[in-house]
């Protein structure tokens, strides 16, 4: 459900059903990183990154949120 918000960009709905997840299962990674993705697509940078993080350092496999990662830090 939350992947559906964001893909109709209704971000809030998103991040409350992702962090639903997250609620039920603290080490859900990828949860983390798709909230991240829709502060980042929200405007906020600060939160995007705190969230990309958070789901590297549970899972440094997630590329999407690497690369977000490093698109949101080169930005001045």
């Amino acid at each position: 459900m939350g992947f559906c918000y964001f893909k109709l960009r209704k971000h809030e709905n998103a991040i409350r059903c992702f962090k639903k997840i997250i609620g039920l299962d603290p080490g859900s990674a990828i949860n983390y990183a798709n909230i991240g993705s829709n502060y980042r697509d929200m405007g906020d940078r600060k939160k995007a990154i705190e969230f990309y993080t958070t789901a590297i350092n549970i899972d440094p496999t997630i590329e999407f949120a690497w690369d977000n990662l490093k698109n949101l830090q080169n930005i001045d």
